[in-house]
Formats: structure tokens, sequence, C-alpha cells
């Protein structure tokens, strides 16, 4: 939702003008406590991914392309940090497992 939002935001513009979307996803959402989130629901991520690819194989729909980019992006983020993640008991906060 993040990713359409942002996007939807800079329709009308110029390419060079549009919010540097990758960027700003990588520093928004590249952390190592959200690695276990990304991991719990990748199936999903991965179905979105494929739904925003094929909707931006279309013509005008490129914009659905660059989220199936960033979606793949976070997935591969999540992959490569396993082992730096971050993992909360919530009934011991802060306590890493």
């Amino acid at each position: 939702m993040d990713l359409e939002d942002a996007i939807k935001d800079t329709q009308g513009l110029p390419k060079e003008d549009r919010i540097p979307t990758k960027s700003w996803v990588k520093e928004l959402y590249h952390s190592k406590y959200l690695v276990h989130a990304f991991e719990i629901y990748n199936t999903d991520l991965f179905r979105l991914m494929w739904g925003y690819n094929e909707k931006g194989k279309r013509e005008g729909h490129e914009d659905e392309r660059e989220i199936a980019l960033i979606v793949d992006d976070i997935l591969d983020y999540a992959a490569e940090n396993k082992r730096k993640a971050i993992y909360y008991d919530p009934h011991s906060c802060g306590v890493r497992k």
C-alpha cells in the first residue's frame, strides 16, 4: 500500500520529478527488525509481486512493474539478511532469540 501511495502521489509528474521510490523503500523497509515479518509473509509477497508484474506487462502500467521490482528487492533483502535478523519474544521484550 505504501508503494501504491508513493506512486499515485507522483503520477502526472515528469519521471525526473518523481520520488525516488526504490531508495525510499530501502530506507524504510530494509531493517533487521522486519526480516522476520517478510519471512512469515513471503508467500503473500511473492503473489503480490507476480500480480504487479503481470499488470506491469500491459502498456501504460509501468508503475505496477516498478512496484513488482521493489517487492522483489525487499524479498531479496530478507533472504540475504536472515542471519542478521532480530526476533523478539513478546514475553520478554528486547531479548534476542
